[in-house]
């Protein structure tokens, strides 16, 4: 959560293909929110989200101890 609210700028500037892995476990055990990870992709326009190749809705991707995810920006290839 921290590596990507400090790369935001870089990220919404360069419009990378993310690969991200979600502890969603880990975060909500030192009192965070993994859903704020989602929050700050979509506010970056990062919409497409995938789990080995499946598009993920974010309940699932929620649900899971732990997730892998790719995530791409709108309008990008």
């Amino acid at each position: 959560m921290a590596v990507l609210r400090g790369s935001k700028r870089t990220i919404t500037n360069h419009s990378p293909l993310l690969f991200l892995e979600l502890h969603n476990e880990m975060i909500r055990a030192d009192g965070g929110d993994p859903a704020r990870v989602l929050d700050d992709l979509a506010e970056m326009k990062y919409k497409e989200l995938s789990i080995n190749g499946v598009n993920a809705d974010r309940d699932r991707i929620l649900r899971m101890p732990i997730c892998r995810l790719v995530a791409r920006r709108l309008g990008t290839s």
